[in-house]
């Protein structure tokens, strides 16, 4: 599970990207789903926003959360809060740490934050 933060700013009409901050953890041994695991990498990344909101002199215009999984962006959309105690306790979290129109869809080829996720040597996936 990994989130990552990155800036992005615009001076005369040129856009600017910086990294941030990224935050990791490892799966635990204990059989999880792959929505569960998405969850949880959803509720590091508001953690992580949070925290930079926090501890940074500089506060962000907006903020923008995305995410590959279409089950988790359905269940922080979603008004009728009838899930388990595991989904509620963190799409509560998620709910109090951000909005549900600040998240939006990115396909899994385009997502940074699986790159470290992902078991490879391959540094070409650096370069796309």
């Amino acid at each position: 599970m990994c989130a990552v933060a990155y800036w992005r700013w615009t001076v005369n009409n040129r856009y600017y990207v910086t990294f941030v901050a990224s935050k990791c953890k490892v799966a635990p041994l204990k059989y999880q789903s792959i929505p569960r695991m998405e969850l949880q990498a959803a509720l590091l990344a508001v953690r992580l926003a949070d925290t930079l909101c926090k501890e940074l002199k500089h506060k962000p215009y907006e903020r923008y959360f995305w995410c590959d999984s279409s089950v988790v962006l359905h269940w922080i959309r979603n008004n009728m809060r009838n899930y388990t105690a595991f989904v509620a306790h963190r799409l509560g979290e998620i709910d109090e740490l951000s909005k549900p129109n600040e998240w939006r869809y990115i396909p899994t080829k385009l997502n940074s934050a699986d790159i470290a996720t992902k078991e490879t040597c391959d540094l070409s996936v650096l370069k796309e």
